[in-house]
């Protein structure tokens, strides 16, 4: 593993002491949650009920979600680095 990516465990504390409502904080964490978690902007799309070109500004920095929106998709984030961690865990 690469020193420049962060583990899941890394990761999950990223997100619990993160700022969503901080739009430069927003676009790092989905930056790299979209590295660590293997998600693409597709599958970001999908997972946040979101259309591929907002996700795209999003992760660009051309553009932020409302607040709202933000802490759906750091939730999101959350949930799925904890189900890979487990899964992890679990050695599958």
């Amino acid at each position: 593993m690469s020193s420049n990516i962060m583990t899941l465990p890394e990761y999950i504390q990223l997100l619990n002491y993160s700022d969503y409502r901080n739009k430069d904080t927003f676009r790092t964490v989905l930056k790299v949650g979209m590295v660590v978690l293997l998600w693409s902007e597709k599958d970001c799309a999908s997972i946040f009920d979101a259309s591929r070109s907002s996700v795209n500004s999003w992760v660009s920095g051309r553009t932020a979600p409302h607040t709202v929106m933000r802490k759906l998709v750091f939730r999101e984030l959350l949930l799925g680095a904890r189900e890979k961690y487990i899964i992890h865990l679990r050695g599958h």
